[in-house]
């Protein structure tokens, strides 16, 4: 039997990763790192997302460049911190969340890395206070209008036809690149 047991929305996180990363590698980056937030369930999709990215485009993913951490800003700067650390430092970051992108820039910010010359972050989600760090988060934005707007006209239809089928579907929304400041190619 199908896991979905009634009308379903989800977003597609693998082609929203792929989308941050595949811009990052369009500037010019081939040492991108990843930070991925502890999320409940276990939540990898993002993760493996990235890693599979950097198999395809790269070969793997390099030695230290996957970074786990708590869903916090506390954990997107200690994060970066190790990654900066290493010998040979990634010149781009993507995250899984926002919160944890946030982190990273504070970090970076600390440590003299500036966004974007010196290092490039690319976040996920698109939370209020994206738009608002410095420099500004490039993002996924989630498509919840979209989700909304699908979930209200699915219950109508149901209200308005209560013997209407309810049959397992899953309508898949992608989300979208938002492009701000905190992401240039690498220096030379």
């Amino acid at each position: 039997t199908s896991p979905i047991e009634f009308p379903t929305a989800d977003t597609d996180d693998r082609t929203g990763i792929r989308a941050g990363l595949g811009y990052l590698e369009s500037l010019g980056h081939r040492r991108i790192a990843f930070v991925g937030a502890e999320l409940p369930g276990e939540y990898r999709v993002r993760e493996d997302a990235y890693a599979d990215f950097m198999r395809d485009r790269f070969g793997g993913v390099p030695a230290g460049y996957l970074e786990r951490c708590p869903n916090t800003m506390a954990g997107g700067d200690a994060a970066l911190r190790r990654l900066l650390d290493l010998p040979d430092p990634p010149t781009a970051v993507a995250t899984s969340t926002d919160l944890v992108a946030v982190g990273v820039l504070h970090a970076a910010h600390s440590l003299g890395a500036t966004v974007p010359d010196r290092l490039s972050v690319v976040g996920y989600d698109d939370i209020l206070i994206a738009s608002h760090t410095v420099p500004a988060l490039t993002t996924l934005r989630m498509p919840i209008s979209e989700i909304v707007s699908h979930a209200v006209a699915l219950a109508i239809a149901l209200a308005r036809d209560p013997g209407a089928g309810r049959e397992p579907s899953l309508e898949v929304f992608k989300p979208a690149l938002i492009v701000r400041d905190s992401a240039a190619p690498p220096a030379s």
